[in-house]
């Protein structure tokens, strides 16, 4: 919830300038809300595209750091994932990885 306040407050400080001079240079105060409206809308826009970069890279790094024996249990997780339920007769050793993790992603 506090990176929500974030974009919020530089959407209220994109209209907090409206009257302050600022909105002289467009002559009118509704040109400056307009403004005040994108700046807001495009600083959304960039910290959510910023978060969620940021959000994969994280869990990239942690990935890769994980201990050997911790990788090697959830890689065995998502194997039985892949063979278990509406797959239950499928065959281990022809179990592709990429198929089990496209049915690991189907179970969210």
């Amino acid at each position: 919830m506090g990176l929500l306040l974030i974009p919020a407050v530089m959407w209220a400080l994109g209209f907090a300038l409206i009257g302050t001079g600022v909105d002289q240079l467009w002559g009118n105060g509704w040109a400056s809300l307009a403004v005040g409206v994108y700046s807001g809308l495009s600083a959304f826009v960039f910290f959510f595209r910023i978060k969620y970069t940021y959000q994969r890279q994280v869990r990239h790094w942690i990935a890769f750091r994980l201990p050997r024996s911790l990788a090697y249990w959830c890689a065995i997780r998502v194997g039985a994932h892949a063979t278990q339920g509406k797959w239950g007769n499928q065959i281990v050793p022809e179990l592709l990885f990429v198929d089990a993790l496209k049915r690991w992603d189907d179970r969210a």
